[in-house]
């Protein structure tokens, strides 16, 4: 069935109907949130929200918004909500972990493990994208959000906007705000980008990764530029096309990801049942 006779019939109680409807689009919407919350049971949970409110939302959706638009933005309100309630991230988050995961026993094990995994490979252009994402915990939620919709998935102003309920000059403020922040952050932070910065971590992880799972060397992404916007730009090139939720290093980023979320925000994450649809 094609996508509007897929609607209708979810409008209608067909549960198979909506499943088909939304699978194609969970990866995405999934992917998206990790990005927003940096958190992986935490996305999880909140794809699960947005799958049941969209199923119960379904009869009011009459299509103003494509179907993966109007998800989306449920999603965008959803990680907003959530964030609102978490500490918003300090710009010292990523020095402050690569101290503490020296110290942490369990990391260690539970990294070790992870690089052991046939499947495993450090990928920079991962690497550059989680990092992206932490930085980006340290804005408000709405610019968050913004940044996210329009620099990383390219949603076009107007999209974006609705998405997020606002006007698009308000919108267009917010993005600038998030942009702004972003670009300060990482120029006092990232050595790929300038020699003042302090991290270290591409090429230290890399470092300490088995040769033949250390992926692409650090010198091949090259980010460094003088102007801020350019750096910006580049950064971002990299950050769209990375898999950060299934890539060769997911699995290890998810661990991080969890131990960031314990240092920063001090919080046991409790695992939910997922809802029934019906």
């Amino acid at each position: 069935m094609d996508q509007p006779t897929l609607i209708d019939a979810a409008r209608n109680g067909d549960d198979a109907a909506f499943r088909q409807l939304t699978a194609p689009l969970q990866r995405q919407i999934r992917g998206y949130v990790l990005r927003m919350v940096t958190h992986p049971d935490d996305a999880d949970d909140i794809l699960q929200d947005v799958l049941l409110k969209a199923h119960k939302g379904l009869a009011g959706y009459r299509g103003e918004a494509s179907f993966k638009n109007w998800l989306f933005a449920i999603a965008s309100r959803e990680c907003i909500e959530h964030l609102r309630r978490r500490k918003r991230w300090r710009n010292e988050t990523q020095l402050d972990t690569q101290t503490a995961s020296y110290d942490s026993a369990e990391l260690v094990d539970q990294s070790t493990a992870v690089h052991a995994r046939q499947d495993f490979v450090f990928s920079i252009r991962e690497h550059i994208a989680f990092c992206f994402s932490c930085i980006a915990r340290v804005l408000p939620p709405d610019e968050h959000a913004a940044v996210m919709l329009r620099e990383v998935y390219e949603f076009k102003n107007r999209e974006a906007s609705k998405m997020l309920g606002l006007s698009e000059s308000v919108f267009r403020h917010k993005l600038a705000a998030g942009r702004k922040a972003m670009i300060a952050a990482f120029a006092d932070l990232c050595a790929l980008l300038g020699k003042q910065g302090m991290c270290h971590q591409c090429a230290e992880i890399r470092g300490r990764t088995a040769r033949g799972k250390r992926g692409e060397a650090v010198s091949d992404v090259a980010l460094a530029a003088t102007d801020p916007e350019v750096a910006l730009q580049k950064r971002l090139e990299v950050v769209r096309q990375a898999d950060l939720a299934d890539g060769t290093s997911s699995a290890w980023h998810d661990l991080l990801f969890r131990f960031m979320s314990q240092l920063e925000e001090g919080y046991s994450h409790p695992r939910r049942p997922a809802p029934a649809l019906a």
